[in-house]
Order: C-alpha cells, then structure tokens, then sequence
C-alpha cells in the first residue's frame, strides 16, 4: 500500500483567499466571507489527478506542488509519498488497523491518538484509492458553535444575539430590518482554518493515472502586440503602457483595480492590480476588456463582498465583477421590461455601502435624489424606517439630499462615497456632510451655513478611509483631506517635497491610509499615509524628467 499526502485549498471566489479543503467533502465555505464552494466527483478527480499520476513514481519524503484552474475555481495541491504512521508518537499503523477502522471511522493508537480513517468513497471514483487518513474530524463532524456575541440592530436598536452559525447578514427579529456582521466580529465568529493534509492510501498494484484530465485550463499562449503590449499574455503581470487613468478604487485586501486606456489601441481595460509590495513595481492580477458603451467615462465602486460594480455616466446598466478572478457574475439594469429595474442613465454618482446595497444619486433640477438597491437591482430603505423607493418614478421618491439632516444648498454637482468604516460622505458645490449608519448626521462643513464654496470636487475625487477621514480633489491635483468636517490643510499638492503632481484627476485610499492618485499621460501614483512617494508609473517618472528639465 502507496501513502500519499495532500494538501489541497482553493481560491474563494468571493474574496480571492485560500480555503482549506482538509477532507474529501462536496462542498467548503470560506471562513472570511461565508462563500461556498461545490466540489463534486468531477471536480476531486480534476483537482487530484497529478496527485494520483504522479505521487506513486515519488520517493519516499519527496514533494512536488500542482496548481490548476477548473469551472470551480483554481486550486492548489501539495502532496508527497509519506510511510503510514501516529501523527504524534510516529508508530507505524498497518493495514490491516486502517482496514479495521474504517468500521468505527477512527483509528486509537496506543498513545492515545485518534485518526479519522474510512474507506474510499465510491461516490468520488478516485482511482487506486482504498482508504483516506487523517481528514479534518471537525470538518466530518462539525459541531454548531456555541459562542454567542450581542449585537445592535442599526435599525430598532434592539440587541440581536449572533454566533458562527449566524448568516453575514440578518433580518433583525424585532424590525426585520437587515443586519450586518461586522468584519472584526465575523472574523472573531469564523477564524480561518489552516491547510492540513490528509493521506490517500492506494493499493499496492495500483498504476499511475495517465488519462488526460478534462476540464482543468492550461496557461493560454500569450500573444504579443503593438508597442510592446500583450492582451492576455506576453509577461501577464507587467503593466501595460496607457495614455489616461480613467478611475480607480482600492479593495479591502489593498488591491488596486483601475480602469486604463491603453496607449497603443485606445481600448479601456479593468486591470486587477497586485499592490502588496510597495517598494517594487505593482503586477496584474487580472484584466479584461471594458464593454465599448462604458469606455467613455467607466467609473468604478468596490463591494464589501470583494466585487467591483463597473458604471457609466449616461448608460442605463451595471456590471457586477468579481474581484479576485474578474468574472463578470451580472448585470443590472439590461432588461428595460423590467419595471424596477435600476437605471443609471440619469445618476450623478453612485457607491457601495459595506452591507453590500448599492446608493445612487440621481440629478435633477432641484438638486441630487438618493436611492438604495439590493446587489440584484431592486430597492430598499435608504435609511431605517423610510419606504421601499419606487426606482425611477419621478413623484414618489421618499428622500432628497434636502430632506436628509442636514439640508445641504447647491447640491447640484455631487458626489457620494462611503467609507471602509461604513461611513456615507456626501460632497456639494458648497458642503460636505457626512451620515452614519441609521442615516444621522455626523457633520456637516460650517461652509454650507455661509454659503461658502469648498471648490467643489472635480469627477472621481472622493474617496474616504478606515477612520472616517474623507479624501478630495480640489482646484485641480490637490488632494485634500476632512477629519470630522474640518480641513487638515493640503494633504497633497503641486509643490509637495514627496513627489511631483501633474495630471492627476483620480484617486482612491486603501484601508491602510495609502493614496492612490491617477490622470492621463500614463500618470499614475501611490503615497504612503505620511505622504511619502513609494511609487510611479513609467508616465509619472517621464513628466517629472521633464518637469526638473524645464526647472
């Protein structure tokens, strides 16, 4: 009999973070963000076939790694030829002990160890394979966690009682208005599992697999194009030459997704962009094209769920990306028969709240109207206690910017954004305000009272931070920033000592405070939160040649 040991996780489709597949189960869920995962017989004989091929020609200790990407997700696999034995005192355990186990669905060894060991599942039809050692036994017998957390409803304020077993999100049992797990509670509810192996145990005539593997994708050829650009190749982490930046957003993990017209063809493309090392060059993750009716102005919202929303000014839908593959899992608003269907052909901004709704300011002549929409398009309460929003009929929306507390003036040119700490920021000609949760004012710009201008932000300049720090652009490429309502002074400027700004008309911050600052000629910019230049793109470094030429 052949031991083979295998470690198998796979990239969670909803947050791009490993899960541990500890166990030869149909399905796993994320610990992070509650996704699951289906993995049927097709998909274990896709994810363990090298395994099987392989391992058996191995010796003894020898490891080797296989990655493959299959319908379900990619996956990763470490195995290696390993001799039958008690995890912990390191006897040897004969077959014919495994054999008997399999009856009690454990093996006891003398000092005490209990292995979970069960015969092959036939289900699977995994082939050579007798027996399997050494699965999670909490993942073969999971048990309902006991733990129990207090939690306030955002909307009654009544105390709801949520433990591991309770859904992300919740109606409250008071109000039945819907609650939020927060990510520190969440995470305190669901601590990530770690990657363990377990053993395969393969008959001894057992010959290596060499059917070819249906259904597993193999890295596509990369095909070179003009200017030294490749589209789904060439080095596909290098970041291609682009003309403009066209908007940008910063995930909860600090991936950079930007929209990009590329220099060569004048297409735009959403790139995934891998910011983790911030002293070396940012590598892409992944790209894909942007439809041609979004090119002229993409604007971009990051999902609490780890999902990019790409929109446009004047186009009447929305597309639903996932973040960690760019998969394309929707799209709202295609369907004009549908009566609530979401339309965005007169939206003057639009975000992402953290409990994954969707807020989107609509223009009009008396100034901005909000609305809330489930990630499905349809819509709900914009704040606790309001009525569910008939879309887009113009005599019975249920709030204003004006009816909102405070009563912001010359709300004619806004822009929305909400922060990674869940705070709702609101920006005019003339105010800033910013609203919790329930929809309470937090602040509002002493400005407003004296009809005072801030200046007034310019197109994709708001963006706010962890702390409920609101970042802007004002009067061109300087970054401003507001701590409850007041300005701390230029944030970043022209003339700062930290790196030159030129173009810049873009911008975001990730949860760690690191701006992003971006605009046409290839400009493209990341200051780290104590205003430090850490990083620039070719374009960026060209202009600032030229601009110490000219000095």
């Amino acid at each position: 009999m052949t031991s083979l040991s295998v470690e198998v996780s796979h990239a969670c489709r909803g947050c791009g973070q490993p899960v541990a597949c500890n166990a030869l189960l149909p399905r796993f869920a994320c610990d992070r963000c509650g996704r699951t995962a289906e993995l049927d017989a097709r998909i274990w004989k896709l994810v363990l076939h090298e395994a099987l091929n392989q391992g058996p020609r191995l010796s003894a200790g020898q490891e080797r790694t296989a990655a493959l990407v299959t319908d379900a997700g990619k996956f990763q696999v470490v195995y290696r030829r390993s001799e039958p034995a008690c995890r912990v005192c390191q006897r040897p355990i004969t077959r014919e002990a495994m054999q008997k186990a399999t009856g009690a669905y454990v093996h006891q060894c003398e000092c005490g160890m209990r292995t979970p060991c069960r015969a092959a599942i036939a289900e699977l039809g995994l082939p050579g394979v007798e027996l399997v050692r050494e699965e999670d036994h909490e993942l073969l017998w999971p048990q309902a966690r006991k733990e129990a957390v207090a939690l306030k409803c955002n909307g009654c304020g009544g105390t709801q009682t949520v433990s591991g077993e309770t859904p992300r999100i919740f109606p409250c049992s008071f109000c039945s208005v819907q609650c939020y797990v927060p990510d520190d509670l969440w995470a305190l509810l669901h601590p990530v599992r770690a990657i363990k192996p377990f053993v395969l145990e393969l008959a001894a005539s057992a010959a290596p697999v060499v059917a070819k593997a249906e259904g597993a994708q193999p890295p596509k050829k990369q095909k070179q194009r003009e200017g030294g650009e490749t589209k789904g190749g060439g080095d596909p982490t290098r970041v291609p030459r682009f003309s403009d930046v066209k908007d940008l957003i910063v995930g909860a993990d600090g991936t950079l997704f930007a929209a990009l017209e590329l220099e060569s063809s004048g297409e735009a493309e959403l790139f995934a962009l891998d910011t983790s090392d911030p002293s070396s060059d940012v590598k892409v993750k992944w790209r894909k094209e942007i439809p041609a009716k979004h090119r002229g102005y993409p604007r971009l919202a990051y999902m609490a769920s780890g999902h990019v929303v790409l929109w446009c000014e004047g186009q009447r839908s929305l597309f639903g990306i996932r973040g960690s593959d760019g998969v394309t899992e929707a799209e709202l608003g295609a369907d004009k028969s549908q009566k609530d269907a979401i339309d965005l052909r007169k939206a003057a901004c639009l975000t992402c709240d953290v409990d994954g709704t969707l807020i989107v300011g609509k223009q009009e002549s008396g100034g901005v109207r909000f609305l809330r929409f489930k990630n499905d398009g349809t819509g709900v309460p914009l704040w606790p206690g309001m009525a569910v929003p008939t879309p887009w009929n113009e005599d019975e929306y249920p709030a204003t910017l004006e009816e909102c507390t405070p009563r912001i003036t010359g709300a004619q040119n806004v822009i929305c954004a909400v922060g990674f700490d869940g705070t709702f920021f609101v920006v005019g000609d003339q105010a800033i305000a910013a609203f919790d949760r329930q929809g309470q004012k937090l602040y509002v710009t002493a400005d407003a009272d004296q009809g005072v201008s801030t200046g007034g932000p310019t197109y994709g300049s708001v963006f706010g931070d962890r702390s409920g720090v609101l970042y802007t652009f004002e009067s061109g490429p300087i970054v401003r920033r507001y701590v409850k309502g007041r300005s701390s002074g230029q944030y970043l400027h022209a003339d700062d000592a930290s790196g030159l700004l030129s173009s810049e008309t873009v911008g975001a911050v990730g949860p760690d405070g690191t701006v992003w600052v971006g605009g046409s000629e290839g400009v493209l910019r990341r200051f780290s939160p104590d205003r430090k230049l850490v990083w620039a793109s070719a374009g960026a470094r060209k202009i600032d040649r030229q601009n110490a030429e000219d000095e």
